[in-house]
């Protein structure tokens, strides 16, 4: 079981920094990430990998240490700039308190 999660983590984390790391348009000819990008995340998983063969209490860890690194790169690493963008273009667009000029007073009112 450690095992599946420790995969799924890999390929979250796969998927999250292609997302992350995909070239916008209009800066250049290349689209996607350089495999270079995707180095350190092979050795690290290679790493969990090696200690996950320890034992099940080293599995279980190794899938932890996983997880944590994957949701760590969500927030910190390329992806997690453009996600933090998208939140904040949504809060600009979308805010939460209308403004009192937008707002209506109920017929009886006194406003």
């Amino acid at each position: 079981m450690s095992e599946d999660s420790l995969q799924t983590s890999f390929w979250a984390m796969i998927i999250a920094q292609t997302i992350g790391s995909v070239d916008m348009p209009g800066y250049g000819q290349r689209k996607m990430p350089a495999p270079r990008q995707y180095v350190a995340i092979v050795v690290t998983w290679g790493v969990l990998q090696l200690v996950s063969g320890i034992g099940e209490q080293a599995s279980r860890a190794a899938a932890a240490v996983g997880w944590v690194l994957t949701l760590a790169g969500l927030v910190i690493g390329p992806f997690g700039k453009k996600l933090v963008g998208l939140f904040n273009t949504v809060a600009t667009n979308f805010p939460s308190n209308p403004s009192p000029s937008t707002t209506t007073s109920s017929p009886g009112s006194t406003a």
